[in-house]
């Protein structure tokens, strides 16, 4: 009767253990099933993180360089893209004096850097709207001013030389300081730039648009990753890696402006308008470089933060 009592008692207690081991075994399952599930959670939300961040980071960049007006202007407005422009027109003044028997002082008096300078200026900064104290009206003025101007010199030079104009010359001079005005005009004008300026306003406006909402949406994922879970250390990191991302991001694009720069250059003519083009644009990929630094400094920040937090979390 007992070594009954003892087999039952046996049997139970052998029960028991297996019914132990077994709830132990499925609870260690659920417990790696949901820690797995809350990786892929917090994945999934840095993921995103990743992307708000990027598209943030190129709509601030775009705004504040790309389309820029003021650095769209720029181009066409520079000491470099201006003194092309005078050495251009100084060129052909030179030529038509030569072939029209036409003293080069009675130009070079009239046509200087600074007239040149300022009528570029009022005809650029009036087509992209950038200056009350331009439009179209009053770069016209200012080029009928400048071929009146010389046309006027001509006439003066001729007269301090002690000859005078045969039937219809003087007429000629007007005829010939237009020619010059008119190849200055062509010279500046470019049949893109109203469109350009359109572009710039929608782009700009479509930039703007994307920095806040990448900005709300990145400060709405930041707070989402951080509260997943207990170990915050952890979430903080998923952030570091989404902001080490999108600095990349932004450097891998520069790079790529690199490669297609050195492996096909952009040819514009006349030269120095080329030359300002690209130094636009090179301006352009350096903001880029700055933003992608910026993130990557951020991150850097971010990941001393992450091992504090790591440390406190063991030692306690």
């Amino acid at each position: 009767m007992s070594e009954h009592t003892h087999s039952r008692s046996h049997s139970h207690s052998h029960s028991s253990s297996q019914r132990h081991h077994s709830s132990h075994s499925s609870s260690g399952r659920r417990r790696s099933s949901d820690v797995k599930a809350y990786r892929k959670t917090r994945y999934f939300f840095a993921f995103l993180l990743f992307i708000t961040v990027t598209v943030m980071s190129l709509g601030i960049t775009a705004k504040v360089s790309l389309l820029d007006k003021n650095n769209i202007a720029n181009i066409f407005t520079n000491h470099e893209y201006v003194s092309g422009l005078y050495e251009d027109v100084h060129t052909y003044a030179d030529d038509m004096c030569r072939r029209n028997s036409v003293p080069l002082s009675a130009v070079d008096s009239v046509l200087t850097f600074d007239a040149v300078n300022e009528i570029d200026r009022a005809f650029i900064l009036g087509t992209l709207s950038l200056d009350e104290q331009y439009s179209q009206t009053v770069y016209m003025d200012k080029l009928g001013e400048l071929s009146d101007s010389i046309s006027d010199s001509i006439k003066e030079t001729v007269r301090q030389n002690g000859l005078a104009f045969a039937a219809g010359q003087e007429k000629s001079c007007d005829a010939f300081a237009q020619d010059l005005t008119g190849y200055l005009n062509k010279r500046m004008s470019f049949p893109y730039l109203e469109k350009t300026e359109t572009i710039a306003n929608l782009g700009s406006t479509a930039a703007l648009v994307m920095s806040i909402v990448g900005a709300v949406l990145s400060a709405a994922l930041v707070l989402i990753v951080i509260t997943l879970g207990s170990e915050v250390y952890r979430n903080l990191r998923s952030v570091t890696h989404a902001t080490l991302a999108s600095g990349l991001s932004c450097f891998i694009i520069c790079g790529a402006y690199s490669a297609v720069k050195s492996a096909k250059s952009l040819h514009f003519f006349p030269l120095y308008l080329n030359d300002s083009i690209m130094a636009y644009l090179d301006s352009s990929s350096g903001a880029l470089a700055i933003t992608g630094s910026m993130l990557f400094a951020a991150s850097f920040v971010l990941m001393a933060v992450v091992w504090k937090l790591k440390s406190n979390a063991l030692d306690s």
